[in-house]
């Protein structure tokens, strides 16, 4: 539901709800109680058949839900009954109406948030925003230019900062939990919504609002009146806001509110010292740490590829002992996979080639499902990790049986390249769950780079983390969003772990189908070429034409090479001598002092002419000033003509 119970522990209410149409009776209403067991979705069906809230039991003939995973798990309770994937538009109406007839409660918003944000965070909150104020970053900044931001002591890696303003409509910024992140956002925001689409912004954000005293809610101008806290201006009042995807305003806490006074205060510092690199069109990439007066410590980086701390970048931990362990895992996992394929070809046959049917033929997917098949896919209700552990139990060692129980931890998801070191290791983001991971890999950390995306699993083992099992192919980050917020909004039912979800078969099978849907339309999509000119917006092409002509005449031609405008001898010796034909300046370029159209190279009997365009090659070289000429036109000297011409372009 969009509003949040601000409680001890601030929490959003879920429920499921059955609307019957087209008489909008809700025939089902179940809440979920977020640290219950998990609700089976069902069976909420089930049941609002069984007893509904209105009327007698009945059976529908079609059934609408938004999302795949939930239609396939209803598809699999009631066979009989049509199930559809679309929109439902009706239940947000039936939410809208549930939230406008509540009662509103706790006075409105307020600095403090219920208690759990204190006077001194606040207060400093106010110093760090009137510094940033004052600096004025949106006078330079474009919301585009994306900042790396981290900050250590609160957790903080890999953020994405927006500057906001350049407009001179909203003033502050966006803190984006990664540049993917921002990516997701930007892509949603361009794309819009339909009328009955609810707005996903692809991404939690969190703000830092510069609001006009008279617009801020009253208890919150009460506060800082009773206070005393400094503004910079009447129009500068701060107001930190965290919303979820769908736009929900969440309660902050100190945490938040550290963090929004951590970016204020480093970006007014950063702002200070590299603020002309905002006003240029290629800026040199630039990171730099800040401590403020509380001892916080804060890194910013321009652009966000310039990477973050020193001593943050994956792999630092490496060497020889964990390169050489690594290597060791992977030959054990090696041999356990092909046991347990094994096993499955002898024990599981049938359900073995089901499993693996349609999906472990596709190019550049079999490193990622064979993995997935034996850890996470059951056969009889348990992973191939778990039979073969039974039937080997007494000849598996310590080390075997330790690493099996840790594939079986670990989970299919898409993650993003925060740092590479090549031939060492990468540091990878959840993007689904936000678990952050410190890579040790070889192959991989020699071809990706920084914001692309993979898909992937991840393995923890005794202090180390391997990638076991991934797709040959990554995404760009703007295609690894479109992955991400899909599949993200199948992973928000209250009461089960991300983690849990990506464990389950038929969200594996999702991600991969999605993966490779986002590769088809990559590979598809026509890729526009840029057309190159030179300054005279000709088509670039190096074009050479090469005349003979009688030997005797050659100084005749230099002779008149030498007398038109433009023309500036080289030095050469007797056998050959080479010219350069300029013109002042170039309109469309103001910059160029000299504009060079082309070169002649002559010797004994031969000529060769060298220009980057058709258009420059056919002119008369006396007449360049207005207009191009063809060379065998009724007025170009005769020992210009070519006796026998040739040209390559």
């Amino acid at each position: 539901m969009p509003v949040y119970i601000a409680e001890a522990e601030p929490y959003r209410p879920e429920m499921v709800l059955w609307l019957e149409l087209p008489d909008d009776y809700i025939v089902g209403q179940e809440l979920i109680d977020p640290q219950g067991t998990p609700l089976s979705f069902s069976g909420t069906l089930l049941r609002s058949m069984d007893a509904p809230l209105v009327g007698a039991p009945r059976r529908p003939q079609r059934i609408r839900v938004c999302a795949a995973p939930l239609a396939m798990e209803l598809r699999g309770a009631v066979p009989d009954i049509e199930v559809v994937v679309a929109p439902t538009p009706e239940l947000d109406s039936v939410i809208a109406q549930m939230v406008a007839s509540m009662p509103e409660g706790g006075g409105g918003p307020s600095y403090f948030e219920h208690g759990r944000v204190g006077v001194a965070a606040v207060a400093a909150l106010f110093r760090a925003a009137a510094a940033l104020f004052r600096s004025a970053p949106w006078k330079l900044a474009q919301d585009s230019q994306a900042l790396r931001l981290d900050i250590p002591a609160l957790g903080v890696e890999g953020a994405c900062v927006s500057i906001i303003g350049a407009l001179e409509e909203s003033l502050g910024l966006v803190i984006f939990p990664s540049h993917l992140a921002m990516e997701r956002f930007l892509a949603r925001m361009e794309a819009g919504r339909g009328p009955d689409a609810r707005l996903d912004m692809g991404t939690t954000t969190l703000s830092l609002n510069f609001e006009r005293g008279a617009d801020l809610p009253a208890g919150m101008r009460r506060e800082a009146a009773e206070h005393g806290w400094p503004v910079a201006s009447p129009a500068a009042y701060p107001w930190a806001q965290h919303r979820d995807r769908d736009g929900t305003m969440r309660p902050l806490d100190a945490r938040d509110v550290g963090i929004v006074t951590a970016c204020a205060n480093g970006l007014a510092a950063f702002f200070s010292r590299h603020g002309a690199r905002f006003a240029q069109a290629s800026v040199e990439p630039v990171g730099e740490g800040f401590t403020d007066a509380g001892g916080v410590e804060t890194w910013l980086a321009m652009p966000y590829e310039a990477g973050g701390p020193p001593g943050s970048r994956a792999g630092r931990a490496s060497g020889p002992a964990l390169a050489a362990r690594a290597a060791e895992l992977h030959r054990i996992d090696g041999r356990l996979v092909e046991g347990m394929m094994e096993l499955a070809v002898r024990r599981f046959a049938d359900t073995w080639r089901r499993s693996a049917r349609g999906i472990a033929e596709r190019e550049g997917v079999i490193g990622l499902v064979v993995p997935w098949l034996v850890y996470q896919v059951l056969f009889d209700g348990k992973p191939l990790a778990h039979w073969l552990t039974q039937e080997n139990d007494s000849r598996l060692s310590d080390t075997e049986r330790t690493w099996l129980g840790a594939q079986q931890a670990a989970w299919l998801s898409v993650w993003e390249v925060l740092a590479v070191e090549p031939g060492c290791g990468l540091k990878l983001r959840d993007l689904l769950t936000g678990e952050v991971r410190e890579v040790q890999e070889v192959g991989a950390s020699k071809t990706l780079v920084v914001r692309s995306a993979m898909l992937a699993r991840v393995v923890d083992y005794e202090g180390l983390s391997l990638l076991c099992g991934s797709h040959a192919r990554p995404l760009p980050p703007r295609e690894a969003a479109g992955v991400v917020g899909h599949t993200g909004a199948l992973l928000r039912r209250k009461g089960l772990d991300p983690r849990d979800r990506l464990h389950e078969e038929q969200m594996g099978r999702y991600l991969i189908s999605r993966w490779e849907d986002a590769l088809a339309e990559l590979e598809g999509r026509p890729v526009a070429l840029p057309r190159v000119q030179n300054t005279d917006g000709d088509d670039l092409l190096l074009t050479v034409d090469r005349f003979a002509f009688d030997p005797s005449l050659r100084s005749e031609i230099e002779a008149r090479l030498a007398t038109i405008e433009g023309v500036r001898p080289l030095e050469g010796g007797a056998s050959e001598r080479g010219y350069l034909f300029e013109r002042p300046g170039s309109p469309p370029h103001g910059a160029l002092q000299v504009t060079l159209l082309g070169s002649v190279r002559i010797g004994e009997g031969k000529l060769r002419v060298e220009t980057n365009s058709l258009a420059r090659a056919d002119s008369d070289p006396r007449a360049y000033r207005s207009g191009p000429r063809r060379a065998d036109s009724p007025s170009c000297p005769r020992a210009y003509r070519p006796l026998s011409p040739h040209r390559q372009g």
